[in-house]
């Protein structure tokens, strides 16, 4: 008898553990997943290696690519948006619009941030490069890496920036500054920044509109202060910048974008 009240048990344990790895796994996967959506597209852009679709759900962890000519509009949960630019690559890393933590990791290229208002004790929005992290609350902001250097230029607000070398130091850049970060982790003087060399922002496309591309698209840079960074299209009027496209593998071609553009 007692045989089998032992077995019996054994047998319940068995299926109660079985369950264990499925609950689990269930329970790991962040809840809010889903980051955001594409809102505004021109060709030549990746999603996860497959090429990217116009309205498409943006999770975490996904990585974004632009090649020579492609952009990107990104719209995130919380309404914060962002302005991929061409020859770049990002991961969103995270996006939580309940805890208003957001990390995103710009492994080359430029981006420029419109984040929304963080009101929430602990909230952050970051880009983060490999030599520095740009941390901020309430701003529009372009965050540059290219040759192993890191750009941080301010529209509006303010920005801290930390090495992520080195010692470490931190600096606030403010409206209108602009400030760089060295491959070995030294932070620069503070600069007035060439704000009209920034990259523009893509109009928001209608719900199942075609994918078109614009007219022309300025390329980037090599590194140094915005005003040696050519912007990718133009704002405020700004126009017939002659720049160089450098590409992950350090490669360059120059072009000289038609005025009026």
């Amino acid at each position: 008898m007692k045989s089998i009240t032992s077995w019996r048990r054994t047998v319940a344990l068995a299926l109660l553990f079985s369950f264990v790895p499925a609950v689990t796994a269930q329970t790991a996967t962040p809840a809010g997943q889903t980051a955001g959506d594409i809102r505004a597209l021109i060709p030549g852009a990746d999603r996860n290696g497959s090429k990217a679709k116009l309205h498409q759900e943006l999770m975490w962890n996904d990585v974004v690519k632009t090649g020579p000519t492609g952009r990107m509009r990104l719209g995130f949960r919380d309404g914060s948006f962002l302005s991929v630019g061409n020859a770049t690559e990002l991961k969103v890393a995270q996006h939580d619009e309940n805890t208003q933590q957001t990390s995103l990791e710009l492994n080359y290229g430029r981006v420029r941030s419109q984040v929304s208002s963080i009101t929430r004790a602990g909230g952050k929005f970051e880009v983060k490069t490999p030599t520095a992290v740009a941390g901020v609350i309430g701003t529009d902001f372009e965050v540059v890496f290219l040759n192993g250097v890191t750009t941080v230029n301010v529209f509006s607000g303010a920005v801290v920036v930390t090495s992520l070398l080195g010692a470490m130091a931190s600096v606030t850049v403010g409206a209108g500054q602009s400030v760089t970060v060295s491959a070995t982790g030294e932070i620069g003087p503070l600069s007035a920044a060439n704000l009209a060399l920034a990259v523009d922002i893509l109009p928001e496309a209608a719900p199942g509109a075609a994918v078109t591309a614009t007219a022309a698209v300025t390329p980037i840079t090599s590194v140094g202060s915005l005003s040696t960074l050519a912007g990718i299209g133009a704002i405020a009027g700004a126009a017939g910048t002659v720049g160089s496209t450098t590409d992950s593998k350090g490669s360059t071609s120059t072009s000289t974008p038609s005025p009026g553009r």
